[in-house]
C-alpha cells in the first residue's frame, strides 16, 4: 500500500481546514480540504485524525514489529516492559490523532 510521502499536517485558511504533506525540503502536497462541514472543532477534530494516518500507521506498525526483550530474567518482567512500550507507542498516536 503507498500513499502521500511526508509527514501529515493539518491547519486553517480563510475557514477551511486543510490537511497537507509537507516533505524534508519544506515542500506541501494537499491531501484533502474541509468546508465547515461540522463547525468549527469538528472539522479541527477530523483533520487532524486524517493528518494522523501516517503517524499511526508507523506506530501500529512499530507495535506489530515490537518483541519481547529476552535480556529479562522472567517472562511476567518481559511481558510488562512490552507492554509498557506498545502503551507508550500507543499514546503518542492518540496524542497525534487528538492534534496534541
Amino acid at each position: 500500500m503507498k500513499h502521500t510521502k511526508g509527514k501529515w499536517e493539518a491547519s486553517i485558511s480563510r475557514g477551511v481546514w486543510i490537511v497537507e504533506s509537507v516533505n524534508n525540503n519544506n515542500e506541501c502536497s494537499p491531501i484533502c480540504t474541509m468546508d465547515d462541514f461540522d463547525g468549527e472543532a469538528v472539522d479541527k477534530a477530523n483533520a487532524n485524525l486524517i493528518a494522523s494516518a501516517p503517524a499511526t500507521l508507523i506506530a501500529l506498525n512499530e507495535i506489530n514489529d515490537l518483541e519481547l526483550d529476552g535480556g529479562f530474567s522472567n517472562y511476567e518482567t518481559a511481558l510488562r516492559d512490552w507492554a509498557k512500550k506498545v502503551g507508550r507507542i500507543a499514546r503518542e498516536a492518540i496524542a497525534k490523532a487528538e492534534g496534541k
